[in-house]
Formats: C-alpha cells, structure tokens, sequence
C-alpha cells in the first residue's frame, strides 16, 4: 500500500536521498539547499503553507514527490500567495500512484492561482486536462541570444551536438573570423553604446527596490511581488557567497528605475560558459533603461569569458526593445510554465497577454 501525505521537517533527508538518487539534478546536499530555501527562507512561508507531498510505502520508504513553493503575486489590487509545484517525481515502479500527488497539489481549494514550472512534456497533457493553460504570452516561444565570443560559441554549438573536442576547436578557430564579422555586421551594437545611464550591481536590495516595486505593481493586473526582502530571498542575497546571481540595478536620479538578474553557467563537460538572464524588471516603457541594463549584462559576459547570454521572452514590450539589438533568436524548446487561476473573474482577466509581467523569476529558478 502507497499513501500520499504532506510533507514534514523529519522528511528532508529521506526526500533529498529519494531525489538524489533519480535522474533530477543535484545530490542529497543540493535537495537539502532546496528545502532550506523554499521553505525555511521564504518569507512567504508560514504555518498554513504546505510543504509538498510524498509517497510513502508501508515500510516508510519515500517512492514519490511533488513540491509546493509559495510566493506572492499581485492579482488585481490584491496580493495573494500563489503555489508553484516543483520537482514532481514518482519512482518508475510507483508512477502509477503519481495522480495522488497531483490530486493534493490541486486541492489547496484557497489558492487563487497555482503554477507549474518545469514540467516535462508527458506531463502537459495530465496539467491540461485538469485546466491548466500556457502563460498567454508569445514571446515565451522564443529565446534571445547574443554572440559574446564567436570562437566559444562555435565551439558550444558543436560540441552540444555532439562533436568531439577536436573537431569544435578546429571549426572554432576557422569560423571564428566570419561569425565575428557577421555579428558584428547584423547586431545594432551603436544602440547599446547610447546606453550611458548609470547601471551598478548591487550585493542586497534595499528602499529603492520597495519603491520600484510600488510604481511597478500599479502597471501590470498580474506580477509575482517583487520587494526588496522577497527579492533578497529568491536570489538568496545577501549571502550569495557563491555569486551564483548578479542584481544589476540602473539608476535615474538617485532612483531606481529597472533591474536585472542574471548568473553564468559553465558545462561542466564542454568548460564552456553561457550568461543566462533569468529577471528583467523595468518601468513601463523605459526603453533607454532596457539597453541600459542589457549594455552592462553583456559587458559581465563578456569579462566572465562567456560564449553567448540569453533571455527567454517575456513582457512584450521588454522584449520588442531587446529586439532592436537584433540578437539571434530562436524557438523555445521548453515551455516556460502554465496556470490555473481558481476565480472565474480573474481566470478571464488573466486570458489577456497585456495584464502579465511575466519571466522566468516566477518559479523554482533556484534549480536552473
């Protein structure tokens, strides 16, 4: 017999040794992070708050799990706490008991709006029958990216694909002269050396943030909440000993006007890195401050030695402006995330693309 109950604290290391030994990334102490950050840290956890589910043998062995993160959105004029699922995961002899964490995911009835992120595509179809829909933005479809260094990207590309390290270093070294100058070529570097405005990064955010995220949240019907001390948890500042994150942020007259998120990601087969900006946050219509921000994540990639930086799409207009960089863009190989909002009213409000400010912050970014 296999039951489903909620998660406890006496549940940690059972869990991380389950997920650890399925083929999810992480080992028992990269689990155990997990846990600590989404429940432990958060803020918006409390004791109403569930942890997630397992499923459990009569011998106490934990042979499922499915994650429940809170985090606060602005619906309307209302801040509420979402749940996002994460990490559902059913030992393969088990999975036929996996509706039973689905099932207890969906009846926290008082949640006005649940997330899945990172889902695989077995999975879409058993999100979509239960009603969920996809984050009703387009520019989701896409990724946008910019050639840092045309030799390491070659070289990336290649050996992604399976060639060996010979042969990419060799197309590395000839295509290395043409890529370069197409690059150049195509990209509309003199916008970007028009963004002078003031960009620094910051280590922990503080006042100017609150006061970003109070003109920001009156722009957009929906936003996950974006303070200072949520913001601070979710990027774990200020004791990012690891650097795993870089905030920067873009100042107007001592104002904060926009901010951006962004960490670099080595392969650890190819020793090849990527920039991956994973927050984009700017006041309606800031086009200036977009370039900004971008000038100056860009400008990091390429003091890391990083061979491209990318963006999933997201607010729409955000992503018009970065467009006219002309970064290469292509098809979005993995859905972003869906909803499902549980109010009738706010489900038809949220059909329309221009109520979201939408990125890849609103979920479990702690295991990309």
């Amino acid at each position: 017999m296999v039951k489903c109950r909620a998660v406890n604290e006496n549940d940690f290391v059972k869990t991380a040794d389950f997920l650890s030994s399925e083929p999810l990334p992480g080992n028992r102490d990269n689990w155990m992070g997990h846990f600590e950050h989404w429940w432990v840290q958060n803020p918006v956890f409390n004791d109403n708050c569930v942890r997630g589910w397992v499923l459990e043998t009569e011998n106490k062995e934990i042979v499922g799990f499915l994650g429940n993160i809170p985090q606060l959105f602005k619906l309307g004029e209302n801040d509420v706490s979402a749940n996002i699922s994460t990490s559902w995961c059913v030992k393969e002899e088990y999975r036929r008991h996996s509706l039973k964490l689905f099932d207890s995911f969906l009846s926290q009835q008082k949640t006005p709006l649940c997330i899945a992120t990172g889902a695989g595509k077995q999975l879409h179809a058993i999100h979509f029958r239960w009603g969920y829909k996809h984050i009703p933005l387009g520019s989701f479809n896409h990724v946008l990216y910019w050639i840092l260094n045309p030799n390491n990207c070659l070289k990336y590309a290649l050996m992604s694909k399976g060639y060996s390290n010979l042969a990419s270093n060799l197309a590395g070294w000839l295509g290395f002269l043409p890529l370069e100058v197409m690059n150049r070529v195509r990209g509309n570097w003199g916008l970007l050396s028009k963004a002078d405005l003031q960009v620094e990064e910051v280590t922990e955010c503080g006042a100017g943030f609150d006061l970003l995220w109070e003109r920001i949240s009156r722009q957009y019907f929906t936003i996950s909440v974006r303070t200072a001390d949520v913001i601070n948890w979710h990027y774990n500042l200020p004791e990012n000993g690891d650097k795993k994150y870089h905030v920067l942020a873009c100042f107007e007259n001592d104002s904060i006007s926009g901010y951006a998120v962004y960490r670099v990601i080595e392969n650890p087969i190819f020793h090849l890195k990527q920039l991956r900006i994973v927050d984009f946050v700017v006041e309606y219509q800031k086009e200036d401050v977009v370039l900004a921000l971008l000038n100056s994540v860009l400008e990091a990639g390429r003091k890391e030695k990083a061979a491209f930086a990318g963006i999933t799409g997201g607010v729409e207009w955000i992503c018009e402006t970065l467009r006219t960089t002309r970064p290469f863009i292509v098809k979005n190989n993995h859905v972003a995330y869906f909803y499902i909002a549980r109010d009738p009213a706010i489900a038809t409000r949220l059909d329309d693309p221009d109520a979201w400010f939408a990125t890849e912050y609103d979920g479990d970014s702690s295991l990309f």
